[in-house]
């Protein structure tokens, strides 16, 4: 657990003793929760189910957890992508999910850069550097250290598209640059 995220792990086999041995340690879990008079709100609660890309075996699509009242549950659906400390999840671990959405915010961060730096006589070139290096390298690179192994070319292809995009706003190119 860490601050308001919390994480309950397996790993077994089969699909059906992944799900149970959740299931009773999610209650361990409440328990030790409500023990502290802290409380889980069923609403953001989260599940996937990682899986090797030659296994063939469906996971189930959804779970039921038991609610502190007696005799109630909810059902928690499984998710393909997941979000945990910042970093998305997909069931493979593709890390696909995570480049693409990074790259979008460094996109986005750009596009603010751009309006603001338009707002009287823009920003020179020293300045996009600054903010660049500070605002959106670090974005770009979040995780970094996680799932780059030096075998995901296209992982890596796509933040270099970002890494272009920017050059080209900086040096005040042609969009159509190469």
């Amino acid at each position: 657990m860490y601050i308001d995220n919390g994480a309950i792990f397996t790993c077994r086999w089969d699909w059906d003793d992944v799900a149970n041995i959740l299931r009773e340690r999610y209650v361990r879990c409440m328990e030790w929760l409500t023990k502290a008079g802290l409380k889980a709100e069923p609403d953001k609660t989260e599940l996937i189910f990682f899986k090797r890309s030659r296994d063939k075996s469906v996971p189930p699509a959804s779970i039921q957890l038991p609610l502190p009242t007696p005799n109630t549950h909810y059902r928690v659906q499984a998710t393909n992508t997941l979000q945990y400390l910042g970093f998305f999840f997909d069931s493979k671990l593709t890390w696909s999910p995570h480049v693409e959405i990074m790259g979008n915010r460094v996109r986005a961060t750009l596009k603010m850069l751009q309006l603001f730096g338009n707002s009287v006589r823009g920003l020179d070139q020293a300045r996009w550097k600054i903010a660049y290096n500070t605002i959106c390298l670090p974005v770009l690179m979040y995780g970094c250290q996680l799932w780059y192994t030096g075998k995901q070319k296209g992982l890596v292809k796509k933040l270099q598209l970002v890494q272009n995009e920017a050059v080209k706003i900086i040096s005040r190119s042609f969009r159509t640059a190469p």
